[in-house]
Formats: structure tokens, C-alpha cells, sequence
């Protein structure tokens, strides 16, 4: 392989990025039960206000373990780590089709949520080593759209699956398909570009162009102390409003992933299936916007040499977009008029994708993993708070008998506006504590 061209680099870190969007397409079909929680609720016979808390629950244990998930990540390497997260996440979700109670299943989508809770610092690390800087807002939307596939999966999909299989069939099905993507990371990866058979010097000079942060390391002592960085987070205005702006943002896209079809059989009439059809279209916007953020965030990159219009500037605009749309939604009835107009904003919020993945990677240098831990960890709360919110609300519009619908709007109006104001106080190219450590 040494004699090839120098001109001529091999191209297997796109294998690696097929296998990172397998992964998020596999996680996000077995955390989401968007389609299914009337189901269930009527299964189970509880309330929209009991529903909310198992929904929530996953996030629980996934809020739990994202500093412990990066820190693993950073100080042992990827490869056994998210192998064996698969695995387990993969267990888990058989556990929870065999709950009984209520208290089973939520019990089993806390531990979920633990096992995917190291996935994304997984994901950031895995891109920061295996691709040039230039390329991480593009690389970076590939694996948020593989998440959206997994999201409409587990809408559009369960919905389809609902009958034959049932809610405990399907997931069933999809904890196969984690244990089989878990062999097969385990097989074909390497937690660096040099110790892999696949890739030659030319594809290695590649991914390290631009580069200012220290390659990837496989030796424990030589890799960094890293809890003195989380203290070192502390300290710096554009990491609180960076995580800040986590929380809010995770809050808003968790509408989309508990309680929107539910929105769309209770506030507008659909019927459960039309409600699963059309809750995957706000998630195929995210989709599409999210690949085609990740070709604008590199442009602009290119084009101002600012990472701060490339990653922020984006993200002010989708975010602010996002929440101008819910207003536009207020009044509306029908409920394909009101999707429709929601997913235009669904689609431009996704600028805030590869916006946030690319500034991790700015901000955090070697210590990615920890910073990603820490930020998703932030939004996680968000993600945790807002079924439990919703479902609260839901409870309350029912018991008074009013047509309050339009509250539900009103909420993630203002919740995506605030995620475009802390934008602003985000700066991805200050040279904060944690950049100057990493080089």
C-alpha cells in the first residue's frame, strides 16, 4: 500500500461513517416509543401524565452516564466501548418488551438510556480522529440524519408494525439489529486511521489536514486527565451558553420523538395511523435539512474562514426559523396543514446539527468526548423535562375540556426562539481553556 499514489488516498473512513450511521439509525429505532405510547398507555391503562414519566425515562439514565460515557471514550478507546454499548442497548430493549407494568418498562428505558448515554461522545471522537476539520460539519450531519432515520423509523415504521408484531415484537426486531451491528463494529474498526489494514499514508495524510489537536492515542498514559477539564468548563461563557442552548434545543426535538402524534390524534383529530404517517414528516425534514446543513456549514466555512458564522450564524437562523413557525402554526386545524408548517421549521432547525457537533469538536480538541459528555448531558435534562411537561399539559387541557391545543404551540415557539438567543453568546474559534491544553 506504501507505493500507491500519493494522490490516490483510500477511502475507508466512509466505512467508518456507514457504521457510525448504522448505529444511530439502530439507537434511536430502540429508544423511540412515539407511535406506540397509547398503546401502551392503553395497555397499561395509565394516564397521558403517567405515560410522560416512562417516556422520560430513558433519558433518566441517559442523563446520568454522559460524562462517564465520554470519559470512557477518551481514556480507552472506542472501539470496545461502543461495541459494547450496542450490545447492552440492544439487551435492554428486549427487557423492556417484556415488561409487565409500567414500573418494568420504565425500569428498562432508564438502563436504556444508560447504554446509550456514551453513544454521541462515541460519535464525536470517532469523527474527530477519522476526518479532516473541513469536513466535520458535513460528516457530522450524516450521523444526525442516520438518527432521523431512526427517529421516522420508529414512527412511521412501528406505526406499520404495530399490528402483525405488536409493540413487544417490533422492539424485538430492532434489538436484533443491534447485536448484529455490535459484531460487526467490533470486526471492521480501529480506534486509529494508522493501526487500520484499509487505509493508506495518502488517506492518512488526508484526515490529518488542517488538524491542530494531537491524533488519537492508544496508550492509556498517554492520554489526558480529564476530569480537571470538566472543572475547566466552568470558566467559560461560550461553554455554559453552548450547553444551555443543548437543553433547549434537545427539549424541542423530543416533542417530535414522544408526543407529537399524540398532539395530532388528541388536539387535531387524526386517527392513530394517519398521526404515525404524518409525525414522520417533521423528522424527514430534520433529515434532509441536516445533510444539507452539513454541505452549508462547511461552505460557510470555507467562504468567511469564521467558524463563528459557519457554526453559530447557522444555528441563530434555523433555531429562530424553527420557533417563527410554531406561531405560524397557531389557529391552523387541519392537522396536515399544521405538520406541514412545522416541518418547514423542523427543516431549517436542523442548520443546529452539525452546527453543535462542529463546535464540540472546535471547543473541545482532544478532550471532544468530554466535552460532547458534558453538552449532551445538558440537553439530555431538556429531553427529560419535556415529555413530562407535555404530558402534564395534555393532562391539563383534557381535565379542563377547553381547546387549548394551541398552549403545546406556544411552549416549543418560545423554547426554540430562547435556543437562537444563546447562539449568540456561543463562540466556537475563542481560544478557551480547553483549546489551549489540547495543543
Amino acid at each position: 500500500m506504501a507505493s500507491e499514489p500519493a494522490s490516490r488516498p483510500t477511502h475507508f473512513r466512509f466505512v467508518v461513517l456507514l457504521l457510525l450511521a448504522c448505529a444511530a439509525t439502530s439507537a434511536y429505532m430502540t429508544r423511540g416509543l412515539s407511535a406506540a405510547n397509547t398503546t401502551i398507555a392503553r395497555e397499561f391503562q395509565i394516564s397521558d401524565l403517567a405515560m410522560g414519566g416512562v417516556l422520560a425515562a430513558f433519558n433518566l439514565g441517559y442523563f446520568c452516564f454522559q460524562v462517564p460515557g465520554g470519559l470512557v471514550a477518551s481514556r480507552f478507546g472506542v472501539r470496545g466501548a461502543l461495541a459494547l454499548m450496542a450490545f447492552l442497548w440492544s439487551a435492554c430493549t428486549l427487557v423492556g418488551s417484556l415488561a409487565t407494568t409500567p414500573d418494568g418498562l420504565s425500569n428498562a428505558r432508564v438502563f436504556l438510556g444508560i447504554a446509550q448515554a456514551g453513544m454521541v461522545p462515541c460519535f464525536a471522537k470517532v469523527i474527530s480522529d477519522w476526518f479532516p476539520v473541513g469536513r466535520r460539519g458535513l460528516t457530522s450531519a450524516v450521523i444526525t440524519a442516520a438518527m432521523q432515520l431512526g427517529s421516522i423509523a420508529a414512527s412511521g415504521l412501528t406505526a406499520t408494525l404495530l399490528e402483525p408484531l405488536g409493540w413487544r415484537g417490533t422492539l424485538q426486531s430492532y434489538a436484533c439489529v443491534g447485536v448484529a451491528w455490535s459484531v460487526a463494529f467490533w470486526l471492521l474498526f480501529r480506534d486509529r486511521p494508522v493501526d487500520h489494514f484499509a487505509v493508506n499514508e495518502a488517506e492518512r495524510r488526508l484526515i490529518e489536514a488542517g488538524r491542530v489537536e494531537p491524533a488519537a492515542t492508544t496508550d492509556p498514559d498517554d492520554r489526558p486527565a480529564v476530569w480537571p477539564v470538566v472543572v475547566r468548563m466552568l470558566t467559560s461563557v461560550t461553554m455554559w451558553a453552548f450547553c444551555a442552548q443543548a437543553f433547549f434545543r434537545a427539549y424541542a426535538y423530543e416533542l417530535f420523538s414522544t408526543w407529537f402524534p399524540a398532539l395530532l390524534e388528541k388536539g387535531y383529530g387524526a386517527s392513530p395511523e394517519e398521526a404515525g404517517r404524518l409525525a414522520t414528516i417533521p423528522t424527514t425534514a430534520i433529515l434532509v435539512g441536516s445533510l444539507a446543513a452539513g454541505v452549508i456549514v462547511d461552505r460557510i466555512f470555507r467562504l468567511t474562514n469564521s467558524v463563528f458564522w459557519s457554526r453559530s450564524g447557522s444555528a441563530i437562523v434555523g433555531m429562530t426559523i424553527a420557533g417563527l413557525s410554531f406561531l405560524a402554526a397557531l389557529g391552523v386545524r387541519d392537522p396536515t396543514l399544521l405538520v406541514i408548517i412545522i416541518s418547514v421549521g423542523t427543516l431549517f432547525s436542523a442548520l443546529g446539527n452539525p452546527a453543535t457537533w462542529a463546535t464540540a469538536m472546535d471547543l473541545g480538541g482532544r478532550y471532544t468526548a468530554v466535552v460532547v459528555g458534558v453538552m449532551n448531558m445538558v440537553g439530555t435534562l431538556g429531553a427529560y423535562f419535556c415529555p413530562k411537561h407535555v404530558g402534564a399539559l395534555f393532562d391539563h387541557i383534557t381535565k379542563q375540556g377547553d381547546d387549548q391545543w394551541h398552549l403545546v404551540l406556544w411552549l416549543f415557539a418560545a423554547v426554540n426562539l430562547a435556543t437562537a438567543v444563546l447562539w449568540v453568546f456561543v463562540n466556537p474559534g475563542k481560544r478557551s481553556p480547553l483549546a489551549e491544553e489540547s495543543r
